[in-house]
């Protein structure tokens, strides 16, 4: 990458950290890693959403859940929502749906571009795609990695 095309995506970064910042959103920013850090929620839960910068106009957008997943699990749920982006085409709209295993999660990427022209507009876009898909999956991923229930022992019916 060029020294200039570097300026570019740390101008091009600031501007829109500072634009948010503007609105009024309570983030903790990286500038040395061009990243920032949000809480979201909804009815059900909180969760964190990353923006990182990859270049001057590449971005990925990750939403992450406070909830953890168990170490015994990780390998499981793993494969299962592998086939699960896999037969259902989660990812058909540019986002996936994931477990990341080094921080024992679930998460939902959406890969993203900033146009020179609306770039607020464009990052809002990517961030309604990647929550609206957070939100439909978590509670169902959540409810797998949470032990069984347990039932009585007792088998007479009672009537």
């Amino acid at each position: 990458m060029s020294e200039s095309s570097d300026l570019n995506k740390k101008s091009r970064f600031n501007s829109l950290t500072e634009k948010l910042v503007s609105l009024d959103w309570d983030m903790s920013i990286d500038h040395l890693n061009e990243a920032f850090i949000t809480a979201f929620e909804n009815d059900n839960e909180k969760w964190e959403l990353e923006v990182q910068f990859d270049s001057e106009d590449d971005y990925l957008v990750s939403s992450r859940s406070r909830w953890n997943i168990e170490k015994e699990q990780i390998d499981v749920m793993s494969r299962v929502i592998d086939r699960m982006n896999a037969d259902y085409l989660v990812d058909t709209f540019g986002s996936e749906i994931c477990v990341n295993k080094k921080l024992f999660c679930f998460e939902v990427k959406t890969r993203g571009e900033l146009p020179m022209n609306q770039p607020i507009d464009s990052l809002f876009d990517a961030i309604e795609q990647n929550t609206s898909l957070y939100g439909r999956w978590s509670d169902t991923v959540r409810k797998a990695v949470t032990p069984p229930l347990q039932y009585s022992e007792n088998s007479e019916l009672l009537i």
